[in-house]
């Protein structure tokens, strides 16, 4: 797990989704995920996704490791209409 504690230092509030996304380099729909998950503190304590940051906040992000994935093949008949070497059509 990596952690980021960040001081909100901006001169105008800011919701803490959009820092969040920001700080972390995330989308803001996976910000939202960790917020509601309970991986981003505000001064300590969970709070909404819409929250508006002040200055002097502390913002605890916390990134969970990524979750193993492996693809595996599947043996799907395709009509083949043309294949060479640089080329293949599919129907």
């Amino acid at each position: 797990m990596e952690k980021i504690d960040l001081f909100f230092d901006g001169g105008e509030s800011c919701r803490l989704d959009v820092y969040v996304a920001k700080a972390a380099g995330v989308t803001r729909s996976y910000a939202t995920k960790l917020i509601d998950g309970g991986n981003v503190k505000v001064n300590d304590k969970a709070v909404s996704k819409s929250v508006n940051l002040k200055p002097k906040d502390r913002v605890c992000i916390t990134l969970p490791e990524p979750e193993e994935y492996t693809a595996e093949p599947e043996n799907i008949p395709l009509d083949i209409v043309y294949e060479d070497d640089d080329l293949i059509i599919v129907n």
